[in-house]
């Protein structure tokens, strides 16, 4: 796969870092919240 442009370069790094960096910040945010961290992220997400 050729990557043509800028963006393409930009959005393949930011792919592979959120990629990479969801187990880590799933790992923290559990630690951090124990039993409650769905329920924290789900609240975060709303709004």
């Amino acid at each position: 796969m050729t990557i043509h442009n800028k963006h393409e370069i930009i959005g393949k790094a930011l792919n592979i870092l959120s990629n990479n960096l969801y187990p880590y910040i799933e790992d923290v945010i559990k630690e951090f919240h124990q039993e409650n961290w769905l329920q924290v992220v789900q609240e975060t997400l709303k709004g």
